[in-house]
């Protein structure tokens, strides 16, 4: 979340990550993302993300009614909305010993899949479907201080500012994905063995917090 924190990695660094959802009637398997990052000369590093898992998505059922003097035909369908942060780019370089300065640059989509009907002169109805897309960049700024070894302090711009493609036509009918511009700022300990905890807040007032267990030099497990 903070894109500062890229100055920690050693040379090549992979992740990935993945939820469930615990409900009785399913199971669903999700992919959340991978990550891939790199140190390149001594004080700069560079990530990319790719994120299938980070998607929103609605149905809004709909109905389409033609009706004259003697009859009435309703039609009913669904429209499908979904907005998605498909990847994300991450860049970050130390300022000094102690100090770092990164930005991230998320790309996101918001896709509609609707049905359009028409009528034709002979009062033929057809339908046919039609999808809608919007494109944009959410720019992110962060800032990272380690006071002590086993301390570690910082702090994001999240949503500074937005780069849009391309936006969603009027005829769409769906409101534009909306995100609010917010500090989020935490702090993580490392001083037991193997150990590290971290807790952070943002001004939507969220709040969360974590650990990570070394389990071996190479692997490296959180929650």
């Amino acid at each position: 979340w903070n894109p500062a924190g890229l100055t920690h990695v050693r040379d090549w660094e992979i992740s990935a990550a993945n939820f469930f959802q615990f409900r009785s009637d399913a199971q669903n398997f999700t992919f959340h993302h991978a990550t891939v990052g790199k140190r390149f000369l001594p004080d700069h590093s560079a990530a990319v993300r790719f994120s299938p898992g980070i998607r929103l998505e609605f149905i809004v059922p709909s109905t389409f009614t033609v009706e004259d003097s003697s009859s009435s035909i309703m039609t009913q369908f669904d429209k499908e909305i979904s907005y998605t942060e498909q990847f994300a780019l991450g860049y970050a370089f130390r300022a000094g010993d102690r100090f770092s300065l990164g930005f991230s640059a998320h790309f996101l989509e918001e896709k509609i899949t609707d049905t359009e009907y028409s009528i034709d002169t002979n009062n033929v109805i057809s339908a046919s479907p039609v999808q809608y897309t919007g494109n944009s960049w959410s720019v992110e700024w962060g800032a990272m201080w380690d006071p002590a070894p086993s301390w570690r302090i910082g702090a994001v711009a999240k949503n500074l500012f937005r780069i849009t493609e391309s936006s969603l036509p009027a005829e769409a009918n769906v409101p534009a994905l909306k995100l609010p511009k917010t500090v989020r700022a935490g702090a993580s300990y490392a001083g037991f063995s193997n150990l590290l905890l971290s807790a952070d807040a943002d001004f939507g007032k969220q709040f969360r917090a974590g650990a990570q267990w070394a389990a071996t030099d190479f692997l490296k497990v959180s929650a």
